[in-house]
């Protein structure tokens, strides 16, 4: 995360901070207010630097996110898929098809996007060992993770929300991404039948990209040259998952302009610690009533500087809300 050591704490470690501003140029904040509060609890004096970076940055991005709401009806998560629906009498897909089953995501234009997957859930006629799962850029037919399973008969739940195993950032601002199983050799069941042409869509906001579109749709891939394949049915599978903005990817592309705002965001959070602090000496206990005095001024500066440079980010650049979104069905992708 582009925001830890950021601003930096002079002679504390040798890490210099990516933005060559300091939090020591505050007024009434010194290394060696740092060094006198820290505690043996705390683990000393670079260790105290590093818990209140996290919890500046952890403070930060919810502020950031608060903030881009307020100003621009901006909401973090775009889209959630579905869990798969079987209903009685499902149909059979054939077996024997080298192809991947899934579904493909298309983004508009955006550079901010990320898609955090919970689950691939599908019913298979067959157990096989082991099955491969993908997750492929269609654009360029490269991976961006595969991994194997095992495919037992009935309903299979595959966890992907386990750490950043199955994490994707889009590489490109106009991605094709499909995620899906190998199909070439399990039978699978789905609750419809349906056309090529079903699929969630969504015009976006974003200004700068006329005709740009979202869509969540299911879709084949060919094996070998990672090509969709498409034969005017549904896949089979489920793809449980969102996209959101990734807020993160915003605030380290503003990180210049946002600095200032961290700078007293740190500053404030020392000075907390300095009330707080369980290490008595003159430092710590040396007129309270200035140091709290110091302590608001800075969170003050903190909530004009964060709310400045909001204004001057236009979160259209980055990621899209979904405009009279629906779809050919009935909004929701049916596996």
């Amino acid at each position: 995360m582009c925001l830890i050591n950021a601003i930096g704490l002079r002679d504390c470690g040798e890490v210099t901070p990516t933005t060559g501003k300091y939090v020591n140029d505050l007024p009434g904040i010194s290394t060696e207010l740092a060094q006198k509060i820290s505690d043996k609890e705390q683990g000393g004096f670079y260790e105290l630097w590093q818990n209140v970076q996290r919890l500046a940055v952890e403070r930060f991005n919810n502020d950031f996110l608060a903030g881009v709401s307020s100003v621009a009806d901006f909401k973090g998560t775009i889209f959630k898929s579905d869990n798969l629906r079987l209903q009685e009498n499902a149909l059979t897909l054939p077996i024997g098809n080298a192809v991947y089953k899934g579904a493909v995501i298309t983004l508009p234009s955006n550079r901010a996007i990320k898609i955090d997957l919970d689950s691939l859930q599908f019913v298979s006629n067959t157990a096989l060992t082991p099955v491969s799962i993908v997750a492929i850029e269609l654009l360029d037919q490269t991976e961006y993770w595969s991994d194997t399973i095992d495919v037992i008969v009935g309903k299979n739940t595959i966890d992907l929300s386990v750490g950043s195993t199955y994490e994707i950032l889009p590489k490109y601002e106009n991605s094709k991404i499909f995620v899906g199983v190998d199909c070439e050799n399990i039978e699978l069941k789905q609750d419809r039948s349906y056309s090529d042409d079903w699929s969630y869509y969504c015009d976006t906001c974003n200004e700068n990209s006329i005709g740009d579109y979202f869509s969540f749709r299911a879709s084949w891939v060919d094996k070998s040259t990672f090509v969709r394949t498409d034969k005017g049915g549904g896949s089979g599978v489920a793809v449980v998952g969102k996209v959101s903005c990734n807020i993160g990817a915003v605030v380290c592309d503003n990180l210049s302009d946002l600095s200032e705002a961290l700078r007293y965001l740190l500053g404030y959070m020392l000075l907390e610690e300095k009330t707080q602090s369980k290490n008595a000496n003159i430092f710590t206990y040396f007129d309270p009533d200035a140091t709290e005095a110091l302590k608001m001024a800075f969170a003050e500066q903190y909530e004009r500087e964060i709310k400045q440079a909001i204004e001057r980010i236009d979160i259209k650049d980055y990621c899209f809300t979904c405009q009279d979104y629906g779809s050919i069905s009935d909004g929701y992708l049916m596996p």
